[in-house]
């Protein structure tokens, strides 16, 4: 393990001092929290591990973001394999091994899990149970390189076991990308003729894989924090609005969901847009803000068909009042209130519930919560450990 030694002078470094005090009760809250969880036994060297992983990440992230257009290339390009976006013997197996596993396969919920490099978390692997509440027979297929591993496969397991169907595969981008846009893109990427730019590029890239990946094969893609509600079998080629103006038209649309057949002329366009028109420096310009700037393009064109769901489809709830969702205040009667037609709302209309992890992963959710009762509802292997310890747990 690193040493981390800091060297201060207390008179001349007061703020320094100061911060690192509230760094480290930060840090201390942290481990209160996840202790409170998973005991301290649980908190093992590997765990320690992913910690330590995690802060290179953000480091790394804040680096690149301070280097100019050419040094981030430069730097890029001399270290692609930490993304693996070249093909090799592992990758190579991602086209035998989806078809094989799509066999006889009525249901294809996709995710994916590329920026990060810890394994799934209780919060991750909620999702995919809340999938296979509401679709028991349904295939979910999770492109990943950390999860294509023996650590992967231990976590899985329980899904197999009781006979859900769920597999991880490292992606082949370069068959993905085959005959789209995106193959152009990919090699510009790779040779250094275009910027990764200043966002993690991990959320970049699994902003055009996720497209790749659905027009490809067709079918439901989903982000690893968004718990399914009820049952989607019967949605064909959809995406949901994540906010509507005071006339109830829509003025922005997500991509945390989306349901599209094989081959879907709009799953192309935006591909297409990506590839156009990629700023790896601005948030949401590949994601959220792309898909809202496609459908704006083609709305007059008759040879696309698709369909735009209210908000209550898929977001219930934007990410600046995500945080009311998990918390129980019953003495505050207008925020009870307001809790209360929420979940009128989304019994009654919604197919899934965007957990905003930018926005909620630190956040403890109290007993009693919506989303301690959502979680309960859609748990199935988690048993009720996660929601009993001294009325506050953590989703990591």
């Amino acid at each position: 393990m690193t040493k981390i030694i800091y060297t201060l002078d207390c008179k001349k470094n007061k703020f320094l001092k100061i911060s690192v005090a509230v760094i480290a009760v930060s840090f201390l809250f942290f481990l209160h929290c996840y202790i409170t969880v998973n005991g301290f036994h649980h908190f093992s060297s590997t765990q320690w591990r992913i910690l330590y992983e995690e802060r290179k990440i953000i480091h790394l992230n804040k680096a690149l973001g301070n280097m100019t257009k050419d040094e981030r290339i430069r730097w890029f390009t001399e270290n692609l394999s930490r993304y693996n976006l070249l093909s090799d013997a592992i990758s190579a197996q991602f086209p035998s091994k989806v078809r094989n596993f799509f066999r006889n396969c009525k249901i294809r919920f996709f995710t994916t899990w590329i920026s990060n490099p810890k394994p799934l978390g209780p919060r991750e692997r909620l999702s995919m149970e809340s999938v296979f509440k509401f679709h028991p027979s349904a295939c979910l297929l999770m492109t990943s390189r950390p999860m294509h591993s023996k650590k992967g496969q231990e976590i899985l397991q329980p899904f197999q076991n009781r006979g859900f169907r769920v597999k991880a595969a490292a992606p082949d981008l370069n068959f993905l990308f085959s005959g789209t846009a995106a193959e152009g893109w990919l090699r510009n990427i790779t040779s250094g003729k275009a910027d990764p730019g200043k966002i993690g590029f991990g959320q970049n890239l699994s902003n055009i894989s996720r497209l790749a990946v659905l027009y490809k094969y067709g079918g439901i893609y989903i982000d690893s924090d968004v718990i399914i509600l009820k049952s989607m079998a019967k949605l064909r080629n959809v995406i949901g609005a994540q906010s509507v103006d005071p006339l109830g038209q829509w003025n922005r649309l997500n991509n945390a969901v989306l349901v599209f057949e094989k081959g879907h002329p709009l799953v192309w366009e935006f591909i297409e847009e990506i590839a156009r028109s990629f700023n790896g420096s601005q948030w949401g310009h590949n994601g959220p803000y792309l898909a809202t700037r496609v459908v704006r393009k083609i709305t007059h064109r008759s040879d696309v068909l698709f369909h735009i769901l209210s908000p209550v489809a898929f977001y219930p709830v934007n990410w600046n009042q995500i945080p009311k969702f998990f918390t129980n205040r019953t003495a505050d009667s207008v925020e009870g209130n307001w809790r209360g037609v929420k979940m009128l709302q989304m019994e009654k209309a919604s197919y899934a519930l965007h957990l905003w992890n930018k926005h909620t992963k630190n956040l403890c959710v109290e007993e009693g919560s919506i989303i301690h009762q959502i979680f309960s509802k859609c748990c199935l292997l988690c048993g009720q450990r996660m929601f009993v310890q001294r009325k506050i747990y953590l989703i990591l």
